[in-house]
């Protein structure tokens, strides 16, 4: 009778995770205006952060500002290298350069 109580609490977190984990881990991506696939940066990586790369070219765009991008994988870089998906014909707002 015991284990018939934890079923429900398993279930209940099981749910909860997967909902808390399904979204961007470096930021949000919504359905661009316009059908084209575009990437904006929200923030830089530290103060040692002067220019940003993706997919080993300057990124020519300001914070704040968004630049057209090929859809799929894509490869910032500043002070560290980071991987992310660009769905296409979304915007990803990227916001976290961390771990």
């Amino acid at each position: 009778m015991r284990n018939l109580y934890r079923v429900p609490s398993i279930l209940i977190l099981s749910v909860w995770l997967v909902a808390a984990c399904s979204g961007e881990l470096r930021g949000a991506q919504q359905p661009s205006p316009d059908g084209k696939t575009y990437l904006l940066f929200e923030q830089l990586d530290g103060p040692a952060c002067a220019t940003v790369f993706v997919n080993g070219k300057v990124w020519p765009h300001k914070v704040g500002f968004a630049g057209e991008v090929k859809p799929g994988e894509t490869v910032v870089k500043c002070s560290g290298e980071v991987g992310i998906v660009i769905k296409p014909g979304h915007t990803f707002r990227f916001n976290y350069w961390g771990p």
